[in-house]
């Protein structure tokens, strides 16, 4: 919701601790695919639109373990509150209320607001849907699977180059991590910048040379190293 480039990203990949139904439903109505890597499927629960539906091949993976009854999307929850969860939206992505407030307020009125609970309902849709796809699909598992690595790849970059507090922001006041944070992603982007450039100039080296370096290889190719970079600096003494 926050991005400010000219970039126009479509899918957002996180691990399983960044998933709950509400981002799933928010995330689907602002037109972003949500594809969070989800671990323990036999836990995962799925749902129909309609409860006289029956799908031959997956009908037991609807019922409930513990009731033996099919889960099911309430969709007059949705009908009736639609209009206001269009507003929500709307608001979203006008930036008149934040993401994370939104969330917030969510997590704890879930029960209690009916609009709430719609959203939940629209949010089982495509979580249902998802994991579908996620079980039947090999190439998006393994491409959230890359996604994340690079991730974190990112996150030993940033924790690499943030050793002089050990990686903890130990000030309180928020303009002061503000500037430690910003000025480790200027650091970082310089970085990958250099890489990046330096990278390019030895593909071309090597396809002067007769080397087939095809696309699809260098997809494979992150400019998120580091090892070669030394953080601390180098000293001479002059020891006698």
């Amino acid at each position: 919701m926050n991005n400010e480039t000219d970039l126009n990203p479509h899918q957002h990949f996180t691990d399983t601790h960044g998933y709950t139904e509400n981002v799933f439903a928010l995330a689907s109505l602002l037109g972003f695919k949500f594809c969070p890597r989800l671990k323990d499927f036999t836990e995962q629960r799925i749902y129909k639109l309609k409860k006289e539906q029956i799908y031959s091949q997956i009908e037991p993976l609807f019922k409930d373990g513990r009731t033996n009854r099919v889960r099911f999307i309430n969709t007059s929850l949705i009908i009736e509150q639609w209009d206001n969860i269009v507003r929500l939206v709307a608001s979203l992505k006008n930036r008149i209320v934040s993401a994370s407030l939104l969330l917030q307020k969510m997590g704890s009125y879930s029960r209690s607001s009916r609009l709430l609970r719609a959203i939940v309902e629209i949010g089982r849709i495509f979580k249902t849907l998802f994991i579908l796809e996620y079980l039947d699909n090999p190439s998006l598992r393994s491409e959230a699977q890359l996604y994340l690595n690079r991730h974190e790849s990112k996150n030993a970059m940033a924790r690499y180059f943030f050793f002089g507090e050990e990686g903890e922001l130990r000030r309180r006041d928020y303009e002061s991590q503000m500037n430690r944070m910003s000025c480790l992603s200027l650091l970082i982007n310089c970085i990958v910048t250099w890489n990046t450039h330096h990278i390019g100039k030895i593909v071309d080296k090597l396809r002067k040379e007769g080397h087939k370096i095809t696309d699809e290889i260098l997809f494979h190719i992150s400019p998120l190293m580091y090892r070669h970079i030394n953080p601390y600096g180098v000293y001479y003494f002059n020891i006698p």
